[in-house]
């Protein structure tokens, strides 16, 4: 599918975790719209899935443990699912559910990566799930409350999620020579949202500056991260289509996560 990039760009640098929501229902036409992305999305997705649910506020928001802060005042949400037998399912779910945030985003709606500390069950409950599909994640989306709880205030203060290790860190090998593409690339991937903003990318690239490499920090190989890391697959894709460049990503073997190659 075509990405519309510019849109995701400015969507990347104003998106923000959201916790308390104004419960009101989406507005107009922009359930149909971003009903009809989701659609379009998992069609060409592979091993994984997106599925709306409008429910009015349901149990699953409401049993989110503390420890995440409470999320309040939600109508809808967006689960993700996975089949279990693909190997590289985590990786496939991070890049889908951030474009279905990224449209959401473009669209207006607040939204909030939410994996490990829902009730799956719950979810499943309101899913048609296959016997080898498992719900990993979801996002409450909706509009955005203009009062934040003490809660969320408290929690974007422990997480930090603003702050982002240099580039230096995350590109060991970091060149002020690399064409812009390259640049660009890791920067905005650089600015990807992940669990308790662990950003567990590094970020290697090649000699000919014609392949980006995402793999795995040194610390354990989760399932989790590897859907952080599918986050910035997107981010990646999205800054070089920006720059006329046109690739693809090829999947690789743990700790590697995958690497995107210039046509």
């Amino acid at each position: 599918m075509d990405f519309p990039v510019q849109r995701w760009r400015d969507a990347v640098k104003i998106r923000h975790s959201i916790r308390t929501y104004n419960q009101q229902p989406l507005v107009g036409n922009i359930k149909e719209r971003l009903l009809k992305f989701i659609a379009q999305a998992n069609t060409e997705a592979n091993g994984v899935r997106a599925e709306f649910i409008d429910d009015g506020g349901s149990k699953v928001i409401q049993s989110i443990i503390a420890s995440y802060g409470f999320i309040q005042g939600v109508r809808s949400y967006i689960a993700f699912i996975v089949d279990k037998n693909d190997r590289h399912c985590y990786e496939k779910i991070g890049y889908l559910g951030e474009m279905c945030i990224l449209e959401a985003t473009s669209l207006g709606l607040a939204s909030c990566w939410i994996g490990g500390t829902f009730k799956p069950k719950l979810v499943e409950d309101q899913l048609s799930i296959g016997f080898s599909e498992k719900v990993v994640a979801i996002t409450p989306v909706g509009y955005s409350s203009n009062k934040k709880s003490i809660i969320e205030k408290l929690m974007k203060k422990i997480a930090g999620s603003h702050q982002r290790k240099p580039l230096e860190e995350l590109c060991p090998d970091y060149n002020q020579q690399w064409p812009i593409w390259i640049k660009d690339a890791v920067c905005l991937a650089r600015l990807a949202p992940s669990a308790v903003n662990r950003q567990p990318w590094r970020f290697i690239v090649s000699e000919d500056a014609k392949e980006i490499k995402i793999t795995l920090d040194k610390l354990s190989d989760i399932e989790s991260k590897r859907l952080d890391c599918g986050i910035a697959m997107l981010h990646i894709e999205i800054a070089a289509l920006i720059n006329n460049i046109q690739g693809g990503w090829n999947y690789l073997n743990k700790p590697d996560i995958a690497v995107y190659v210039k046509k």
